[in-house]
């Protein structure tokens, strides 16, 4: 595997990008009040805001589901418990006298 090892020793010869200044840049432009909010940052927004919604929504959908499923298995026992067992009549048959 010399070939392999090759490339990963290319590999560790290459520098890493310096992003330091582009983000400075960023943020400081991202400070000043005269800044025009870009569509992405509008979409972030509107995603935050929306987890921040989720946050409390889903639990209290889980809540809700779990007792209505807790209702459901209630009324089906009680229904269960409290109908009288059926009882079972002959079925008449269609001509008199006559026996299958």
């Amino acid at each position: 595997m010399p070939d392999l090892k090759e490339r990963f020793k290319g590999l560790d010869e290459v520098r890493a990008p310096d992003l330091q200044r582009p983000i400075q840049a960023r943020t400081s432009s991202l400070r000043r009040p005269d800044h025009q909010v870009t569509a992405a940052e509008e979409a972030w927004q509107r995603y935050e805001r929306r987890s921040r919604m989720t946050t409390w929504l889903t639990p209290a959908l889980a809540a809700s589901s779990i007792l209505a499923l807790g209702v459901g298995v209630a009324v089906i026992f009680h229904y269960a418990r409290t109908s009288a067992p059926a009882h079972p009549r002959p079925t008449p048959s269609l001509a008199p006298g006559v026996v299958a």
